[in-house]
């Protein structure tokens, strides 16, 4: 059976997953473009993006999220297929995280035996060497794997948060990590707001200015509102309004 939400609960859920898969997508296409440069991925930065049973990292806690949020739903397939391309992106990066370590630490200390291997350890040199290129296509092959399966959610969420446009914290989020967004979801970005907002994509400041508003930030409502290229006829007075109040509050 789906998971009973308190009202308002499930949208900052779904703002933080948002966020976080954004995060995770992130930090996984800069490890690319490394790898695609200089065929090396940094082990310390995929550690702490699985990290462990003791302190779960960000990867890890987007999968868990992503149970959360969707599991248990069957009826939303967008949602179901979010779930499942998460946990098996997360577990891909795991296999990927043991390969860097790999390749980072005993590709190394390899390359030092070859060096002072004499030339009765010239056949086992001669065997072993192929490992490393074997790790090196292993870790090509996960990442692309990783890259190809998580690009499929962006579609999936912009599909999911369709019944979400009113939720001011997401678009308050969508607002204040434009950058990241827009990067992440690229040609798809457009789809994203036009799943959110249909044809008013004004309507995203409207509401980040409000939660800002609510929050005790009326410049930075201010601020929302002066991004507004020109405000449709159907949502000038709702800008008119929020723009007063946060003028009274900044008096």
């Amino acid at each position: 059976m789906p998971r009973e939400w308190a009202p308002g609960d499930r949208a900052i859920f779904l703002r933080d997953f948002l966020r976080d898969y954004c995060r995770v997508y992130s930090v996984l296409e800069e490890q690319h473009r490394r790898f695609e440069l200089s065929s090396t991925l940094s082990y310390a930065v995929l550690r702490e993006l699985v990290g462990s049973d003791e302190q779960n990292g960000l990867f890890w806690q987007l999968k868990d999220s992503a149970h959360h949020l969707f599991r248990g739903d069957e009826e939303n397939m967008a949602g179901v297929l979010l779930d499942w391309a998460v946990g098996y992106a997360f577990h891909e990066c795991v296999k990927l995280m043991e390969d860097a370590f790999q390749y980072q630490h005993y590709r190394n200390r390899f390359l030092e035996f070859k060096e002072r291997a004499a030339a009765r350890e010239a056949r086992a040199v001669e065997q072993l060497s192929p490992l490393l290129l074997q790790t090196h296509e292993s870790a090509r092959r996960e990442l692309r794997r990783i890259l190809h399966t998580l690009s499929q959610c962006r579609e999936l969420l912009a599909h999911y948060l369709a019944p979400y446009g009113g939720a001011s914290r997401i678009a308050r989020l969508l607002l204040e990590r434009e950058e990241l967004v827009r990067s992440v979801f690229e040609d798809l970005y457009p789809q994203l707001l036009g799943a959110l907002y249909g044809k008013e994509p004004e309507r995203m400041l409207l509401l980040a200015a409000g939660d800002f508003l609510a929050g005790g930030r009326p410049q930075a409502a201010l601020d929302a509102l002066d991004r507004l290229p020109a405000v449709p006829r159907a949502l000038e007075a709702e800008a008119a309004e929020l723009r007063v109040r946060a003028r009274e509050a900044l008096e």
